[in-house]
This record gives structure tokens, sequence and C-alpha cells, in this order.
């Protein structure tokens, strides 16, 4: 499977100028030969980077995931991405992936306080490419048991974003290190982490690229050699597997049909 990771710009002061940006960087992306497969945006899609509570509406945020959706139907790709959803009347970060239907075939939602024992972090998609999840990198730290959340063979995209409370800001940052430095935590998988573009300036703590690809036993495929504007391709090897029996796909509003 060959993988894209784009490390972009987003704009929080426009919500049109981060929309044509996100559409501008999954053209360069998608127009090229060989081909990706899969893309993978940064985190915080929908609100530019900002925080959720400035100014986040249903509508906006559905606008971006659903212009997200139709480019990956357009050309024929998966698109992973971070969005915001409402939790216990909150926005809360999450991570989604989407086929070449334009269908949410995976998603990965920040827990709350009222949920902490519920959804876990990270959900998958199988299919001829192999087994693609999503991981939302600030619902909490890496477990050590990561084992336990099914991760082997697969490849998971991991969306960060910049605008977090200082606790989800830590645990990001703690995750990114652990996948990028420590291969007790990676489960087996292979793991495709995007920022923004910009976002190591200012944090001198990330120690290394805050946009990568790496193995399992901790080789980078492939990572960001700039802060700036860049796409990152990878070929991960993965297995073809069976699509897994769903009783209804899920929406761009991560509900089911």
């Amino acid at each position: 499977m060959r993988v894209a990771l784009l490390q972009t710009k987003l704009d929080a002061k426009s919500r049109a100028a981060n929309i044509q940006g996100l559409i501008a960087a999954i053209h360069r992306a998608a127009d090229t030969d060989p081909a990706p497969d899969l893309l993978v945006l940064p985190g915080g899609c929908d609100t530019g980077g900002a925080a959720a509570d400035r100014g986040l509406s249903e509508p906006v945020s559905q606008t971006v995931r659903e212009t997200i959706a139709f480019k990956a139907r357009e050309w024929g790709v998966y698109i992973a991405a971070g969005f915001h959803v409402q939790r216990d009347d909150v926005w809360v970060p999450s991570a989604v992936l989407f086929d070449p239907d334009a269908d949410v075939v995976a998603i990965g939602v920040q827990q709350t306080d009222n949920d902490a024992e519920s959804a876990p972090p990270a959900l998958f998609w199988s299919c001829a490419l192999g087994r693609i999840g999503v991981f939302e990198p600030s619902a909490s730290s890496l477990p050590p048991d990561v084992d336990s959340l099914g991760t082997e063979g697969a490849f998971i995209a991991l969306p960060t974003g910049l605008a977090m409370t200082t606790k989800r800001r830590r645990a990001g940052k703690e995750n990114v290190a652990s996948l990028r430095d420590d291969s007790s935590v990676r489960g087996g998988a292979y793991w495709g982490v995007v920022s923004p573009a910009g976002a190591q300036k200012g944090s001198p703590d990330m120690n290394g690229p805050a946009t990568f690809v790496c193995a399992p036993k901790g080789k980078l495929l492939a990572a960001a050699d700039t802060v700036e504007e860049t796409i990152v391709f990878a070929d991960v090897p993965l297995d073809p597997v069976l699509p897994r029996a769903w009783t209804g796909r899920v929406n761009c509003d991560g509900q089911a049909d």
C-alpha cells in the first residue's frame, strides 16, 4: 500500500482558505505517479488548527468533512484526517477514515471524562489493501498492552493537531515520541503520523520529525525533513484481508447508516 502523508498548513483565520488549502494538498498528493492508495491529513482540519470552542459549529465541521469525503471519491483513494465531533455537549478530537466511496469506514474518537471506559481510541477497516486503522493521538497515552487493540499487521493513521488543552497536547506529543522512539508501544503495526506544517516551530521537545511512517520494529520508512509544507510518501507492505462484516457503514457525522 502506498501512503502519502500531507504535512500541510491549516488556516484558522479563514474557513474558505482552509478548505481550499486542504483541497490543493489532496490534489498535489493524489496526482502523482505512482498514485497513493491512502492520504493522511493532519488533525483539526475542520477548525484550521484552532481550538474547537472558537466558533466551530456542526454545519462548518460537516462542510469540511464532506469536502474531504468527496475528494476521496473523486480520486478513488482512502483518506484519513482529523476532525471534531460533539460528545457530552463538547467538541472532542476524532480521527476519521474515508473509503473511495466517500463513506466513513473507521473513526477513533477522544474519550471524555464520562466515557473513559468505553469506545477504544483506535478502530480499523479491512480491505484489499490490508488492515487500516485510525487513532486519535490525544485520546490517551498509548497503553503498554497496545497489542490488545488488535494492531498486529495493520497500518494506523495518526492525524495530530496543534490546538489542544495542556493535558491533550502533552498526551499527543508523548504518543508521537513513543511511536517514533519506542518499539514496545507499536503493537506490531505500521504507524503514519502527520502534523500540520509548522507544528515543530517552538516545540523543541519533539526531538525528531513530527510527520513520519515507522515500521513495527522501529525503522522510519519515511519522514519529513522540514517543518514547512511537504508530502511524504512511503510504501507499506500490508497483507490484503477480507472486509469485516458491517451492519452498516458510518456516515460523515460519525453515525451508523
